[in-house]
């Protein structure tokens, strides 16, 4: 049997990496004061705008827009239409559904 094998690939700066990076910071900042936090966070670009969404659960007070703003800043988009300091950041994380909190105390490893 042949199998086909694909993977994706994307260029520094890429609307994919930024909103990874904008999600890995946010989760980092979340955990660095509440490491029984339960994160799924989502971020996704178009035009002048980062929208951050996801379900999270936890005690930590996080500025999401700064965190966007400063990795949108570090790699570098300070000019043009899209930049750090003009982008449009609204955010809609909510808490863990109760389906979402059974099935993670289910499938849990304590580190």
């Amino acid at each position: 049997m042949k199998k086909l094998f694909t993977s994706e690939s994307v260029t520094e700066g890429h609307p994919d990496k930024l909103c990874d990076q904008i999600s890995d910071g946010i989760l980092d900042a979340v955990l660095s004061q509440d490491n029984m936090a339960r994160c799924a966070i989502e971020c996704c670009a178009a035009y002048n705008q980062i929208l951050i969404m996801g379900e999270i659960t936890t005690t930590a007070k996080v500025n999401y827009k700064k965190i966007a703003r400063d990795v949108i800043a570090k790699v570098g988009y300070t000019f043009g239409n899209f930049r750090a300091d003009n982008c449009k950041a609204p955010t809609s994380p909510w808490a863990w559904t109760a389906r979402l909190k059974t099935a993670w105390a289910a499938t849990s490893v304590t580190l």
